[in-house]
């Protein structure tokens, strides 16, 4: 699985600044994270990188009459660049599960909805 890959399906789980942290990882792998506890470059071994943009919202706090605005990621990954420029987007439904993917195809990098993903409860009467 590569760095990319890994990285990906590894947000799902939990988060960590540093992918050294990883047991039975590619040691030559290596990250970026910015201060709100997210990836946003993993160098490969071969150093081609893969980017991560996140979903942010703003708040308000107040420390003794002090009032800050701060930014802090919902952890929901908006786009996935790969090493070669291609891009797999996702959307995400109120419950923070993926609706819909999208990936860049062709030569000209076009985004194109290739999945759609449809979640159902079976209804357990009591």
């Amino acid at each position: 699985m590569s760095c990319c890959h890994f990285a990906s399906a590894y947000f799902s789980a939990a988060l960590t600044s540093n992918l050294d942290e990883l047991p039975a990882m590619n040691q030559n792998c290596r990250s970026k994270a910015r201060p709100l506890d997210t990836f946003i470059t993993v160098t490969l071994p071969d150093f081609s990188q893969c980017q991560y943009q996140y979903e942010h919202y703003t708040f308000t706090s107040t420390n003794n009459s002090i009032v800050s605005t701060n930014i802090d990621s919902d952890h929901l990954m908006l786009q996935e660049i790969k090493p070669n420029g291609r891009i797999v987007a996702n959307l995400y439904d109120s419950l923070r599960r993926v609706t819909t993917q999208a990936s860049t195809v062709g030569t000209n990098l076009v985004l194109v909805t290739n999945a759609f993903f449809f979640y159902t409860q079976r209804h357990q009467p009591h």
